[in-house]
């Protein structure tokens, strides 16, 4: 009996790394029970290509120390769309019946099975939050970008707390809704002597904050080139290689730190979930405190 899974990266670096734990939930059982297990990691989506590079291997994101369920590891540029793959048959994707190629990842069997005896469960800030989803294996990413993380945290010893503010995704001109939340997250933070790392996917906020003495951001490398706003994927095909893969890293890394920290005050403005981008924080640092800013910035000097 064979099973194979196809893991598209063709959505944000938190849902990745997400769907990862849920492929590694999966996969796990059916390993158990006599399955023989392969992943193709598809870098582009059917319908969306990913954001940051075109085309990168899993070996070069993930650690694979976690990953001898699978007999084997392929890296295809773009996903598979048939029903019907080498001896493999589709059955669903990780939310149901549809169409490979379109969802974050699919399921294939070389034998007739109708329904699953283990349930494919979803890894969300949500779900992890009330308790609903644990996973037991917590993957880990590429050594690269550990070393950017400590280096980061070794220079700056003094900041425990993070602010994290993620803005509507495909869009770079802020609304003067966000201006006007940029200004008064400014005069908060000015009346205070804590120093914090801020991060977010929009220029305009990071630019405003940053001008405080007791705001650290991470500094990213050719912004001259690619700008770090969530869009900037429109403008990677003009982009050498090199330089996406040390964006895409960087990226990464940000996540990462975020982990080092005692405390993370974020506001998401995508809609009312919790960004995935803080899942491996919370995941791997069960202690730190998350606090949901969206509606009063006031708590960050309470």
């Amino acid at each position: 009996m064979k099973l194979l899974i196809q893991l598209t990266f063709n959505k944000g670096l938190g849902n990745l790394y997400c769907n990862v734990i849920e492929i590694l939930d999966f996969v796990t059982y059916y390993n158990n029970i006599g399955y023989k297990c392969e992943l193709i990691f598809s870098s582009n989506g059917h319908l969306r290509k990913n954001k940051y590079i075109n085309f990168i291997k899993f070996e070069d994101i993930f650690d694979l120390s976690l990953f001898d369920v699978f007999d084997t590891i392929r890296n295809f540029e773009d996903s598979i769309t048939n029903t019907e793959f080498e001896s493999f048959t589709y059955h669903s994707t990780q939310y149901g019946a549809e169409h490979p190629g379109i969802h974050s990842w699919d399921v294939y069997f070389n034998n007739s099975i109708n329904f699953l005896p283990y349930p494919k469960r979803i890894a969300t800030m949500e779900s992890l939050l009330h308790n609903q989803f644990n996973p037991k294996l917590i993957p880990k990413l590429n050594k690269k970008i550990y070393k950017k993380a400590i280096d980061f945290i070794n220079q700056n010893k003094n900041i425990t707390k993070s602010i994290h503010i993620r803005y509507c995704d495909y869009s770079i001109s802020p609304n003067d809704y966000f201006k006007k939340m940029s200004r008064n997250l400014f005069t908060i933070l000015k009346s205070t002597k804590t120093n914090f790392h801020f991060m977010s996917n929009n220029q305009y906020i990071i630019d405003e904050i940053t001008k405080l003495p007791n705001i650290k951001k991470y500094d990213f490398k050719n912004l001259e080139i690619l700008s770090n706003d969530h869009p900037y994927f429109h403008h990677i095909g003009n982009v050498d290689y090199d330089i996406l893969l040390d964006r895409f890293y960087d990226n990464l890394t940000e996540m990462v730190i975020l982990s080092y920290y005692d405390t993370i005050y974020y506001s998401t403005l995508v809609g009312p979930w919790t960004s995935t981008f803080l899942y491996y924080s919370t995941i791997n640092n069960p202690n730190q405190n998350l606090i949901n800013i969206s509606n009063n910035f006031e708590l960050i000097t309470q």
